[in-house]
């Protein structure tokens, strides 16, 4: 005669099952808002090193034209003096284009209301840009001359 077969006692009970899904819900709870703090945070250095960058493009840009900024050079000279007026942004930064790398960099990643242009001619509008420029700055002064 066989001997009746006895149950595993190895396997997860549903009580123990519940309380380690429960256990994992409550991590992620506490762990996922600091991750997606942590993603905005190194968005926000993003723009910052654009910042720089933009700048150094356009110190760059003044080096080539007498220490002058584009909005200090007439548009016969390569700059926009005369666009100042019109109150568009986006010609200063198309003069500058030489030195940036891309159009992207004129976006923060974490502006969700701006989209990167595709090119520097065409495409490069105000709604492509994050940053704004002081037109009254001066060249040898770059923390007056952009702003996020």
């Amino acid at each position: 005669m066989q001997s009746p077969r006895t149950k595993s006692t190895s396997a997860f009970t549903l009580i123990e099952l519940l309380v380690t899904i429960a256990c994992v819900l409550a991590m992620a709870a506490i762990f996922l808002p600091t991750l997606a703090r942590s993603k905005a945070r190194a968005s926000g250095w993003n723009c910052l090193g654009s910042l720089k960058q933009i700048g150094l493009s356009f110190r760059s840009w003044a080096w080539d034209n007498g220490d002058h900024l584009p909005m200090q050079v007439s548009v016969t000279n390569g700059g926009t003096m005369e666009l100042v007026a019109s109150g568009l942004v986006f010609p200063h930064f198309r003069v500058v284009s030489n030195e940036l790398s891309t159009p992207r960099i004129l976006v923060c990643p974490i502006d969700k209301n701006r989209t990167s242009a595709t090119n520097f001619e065409s495409d490069l509008k105000d709604r492509n840009l994050s940053y704004f420029i002081n037109v009254d700055s001066i060249a040898g002064n770059g923390s007056r001359l952009l702003w996020r």
